[in-house]
């Protein structure tokens, strides 16, 4: 499936010796030759992620342990040339990742092949091909979900979770006056939430002006909206706790007040991920008012660095290897609008409220993490989210003071975790607002291929 002229003799590669004798399946970074002799398209993939690989079929070789194969009932489907052999790749590994929880999936940040260019349309996988195969995967695993295509140009698939029940959720909001932002916020959910069960619980921080208290007595002659008070000096994570102690929903939704809805199955979307019994933390797609991404999940590096990836990028730009348009595992989500269950959020202790501004979401996610919850981010549940529009960012001496505290103490709390958290491929540097194509990673390319063209064209 794969002309062996195209493939890349490993021993150029002897860092990837002992991942072939510790692993099962081994995924391999690759990219394209054209036929002037020129490289391009470089598929980075990051870690084995089980809901990535439900949304699309892999860019890469993957390796298999010959044993494997058969475990689990071999190849099927076509095997001619072309895009077939991803689609074979695909439904093999979503078999073995899947049934198999034994299994040791690693991924190998190193080009071991070169694909030939072909046209695009070659490139294209049939939406129905591939909706067929992850139909025939959930009907095999007995899981109650629907696929559909997202009608993207990249070609992705949605999973549609189906729930048994409608469960109550408690919508959560913190706010201290700021009616500009509060009134759009809550208007959106009553208007603009199509899933039925809901509850918004206001915490009320000393508001004092007084259109902010006109405005929540009026909102609260609607039966779903209950205000509360939480007194004392501004903290998040505690007005969050206090918040959620006071409802009963199952599934628990925090919310800043300076966000507004968009898509009306946005809450549909959160609690069927929640509701999930292997994931602990959802996160959503938000957006600043000009459509540019503001979140699309927080990258946490080995040195416990932090940063909302993809920021600034358009809203239709589908993201690197389609990552703005699929659901996938992330290091950490941010508070102003993720969704957990109360029984994950009860087991985790809640926010640490020692962390009284920055950091409190994403210790709670590494907690997530720890405790062996995953956490996710999804593109299908859309909010704007006018960020720092509640609170000023920290800008006197003693806001940086307490900022680096609570950046210290969480990066001391989590270190051992750290490395396991990067999903991005390390050819990949996320220390600017989306990846950008380490030129480590092309000198490298450069010796070990000093015959051939670099690179023209990166993750962009």
């Amino acid at each position: 499936m794969i002309n062996r002229s195209d493939l890349i003799s490993a021993t150029k590669f002897p860092e990837i010796r002992p991942l072939l004798a510790q692993v099962d399946v081994l995924l391999c970074d690759e990219d394209v030759r054209t036929l002037s002799g020129e490289r391009r398209d470089p598929a980075f993939n990051g870690r084995w992620d089980p809901d990535a690989s439900l949304g699309r079929p892999p860019s890469s070789l993957i390796l298999f342990r010959t044993n494997l194969i058969e475990d689990c009932g071999g190849w099927r489907g076509p095997s001619e040339d072309g895009y077939a052999c991803r689609l074979l790749q695909w439904d093999l590994l979503l078999r073995i990742g899947h049934h198999r929880r034994d299994v040791r999936i690693e991924h190998a940040p190193v080009v071991m092949v070169h694909r030939r260019e072909v046209p695009a349309h070659a490139l294209k996988p049939s939406p129905s091909v591939m909706e067929a195969i992850i139909k025939r995967f959930l009907n095999e695993t007995g899981q109650g979900s629907t696929v559909q295509a997202t009608g993207s140009s990249s070609g992705t698939l949605r999973l549609r979770y189906q729930r048994a029940s409608t469960p109550k959720a408690s919508i959560i909001v913190p706010t201290r006056d700021r009616i500009e932002l509060l009134k759009p916020c809550i208007e959106s959910l009553l208007s603009q939430t199509r899933y039925p069960h809901f509850e918004v619980l206001v915490v009320d921080n000393e508001s004092s002006e007084p259109e902010t208290h006109a405005f929540l007595t009026h909102a609260a002659s609607d039966p779903r909206v209950r205000p509360i008070r939480c007194k004392g000096v501004f903290n998040w994570a505690l007005s969050n706790n206090v918040g959620a102690t006071d409802t009963d929903g199952e599934v628990l939704i925090f919310l800043n007040n300076d966000t507004v809805v968009i898509n009306d199955d946005w809450l549909d979307e959160l609690i069927s991920q929640a509701l999930r019994p292997e994931i602990g933390i959802v996160g959503a797609k938000l957006y600043y008012p000009d459509n540019r991404v503001q979140h699309a999940g927080i990258v946490v590096d080995r040195d416990g660095n932090a940063l909302h990836g993809w920021r600034y990028a358009l809203r239709e730009d589908p993201g690197y290897l389609d990552q703005l348009s699929i659901v996938r595992s992330v290091s950490a989500v941010t508070g102003a609008c993720m969704a957990i269950r109360r029984d994950v959020f009860r087991k985790l202790g809640g926010f640490d409220e020692t962390l009284r501004v920055a950091w409190n979401d994403v210790d709670l996610c590494l907690r997530s993490w720890a405790a062996g919850y995953r956490v996710i981010w999804t593109p299908h549940a859309e909010l704007y989210h006018h960020e720092g529009g509640t609170r000023s960012f920290d800008s006197s001496p003693q806001d940086e003071a307490r900022a680096v505290r609570e950046t210290d103490q969480v990066r001391n709390t989590h270190r051992a975790l750290l490395p396991a958290l990067n999903f991005q491929s390390p050819n990949l540097l996320c220390d600017r607002d989306q990846p950008y194509l380490s030129t480590r990673v092309l000198a490298d390319l450069a010796e070990r291929h000093p015959f051939e063209s670099s690179l023209t064209r990166a993750a962009s």
